[in-house]
């Protein structure tokens, strides 16, 4: 597991986990090349995307997002270390 840092993800849902596994899933149809995670926080799942350094960067795609995952929204978190 590579070393983590201060970030940004977009949460496009939480719930159950085969609900989770299935926008996971649709996000993953539409934007291959992005990070998708499902979490387990008691008592339920959460669908996180992306690995975002900044607010600014992950605001920006949440508004290309928004319309296909409505209720998604900026958290702050650890993220993964960009490989170089």
């Amino acid at each position: 597991k590579y070393p983590q840092i201060a970030g940004y993800r977009i949460e496009i849902f939480n719930g159950r986990r085969d609900d989770c596994l299935s926008k996971r899933s649709n996000f993953l149809r539409q934007f291959p090349n992005m990070k998708a995670y499902l979490l387990y926080e008691v008592p339920e799942y959460k669908t996180q995307v992306g690995n975002f350094r900044n607010r600014l960067e992950a605001e920006g795609f949440l508004q290309k997002i928004r319309s296909d995952f409505p209720g998604s929204f900026v958290i702050s978190c650890q993220i993964d270390r960009p490989q170089i």
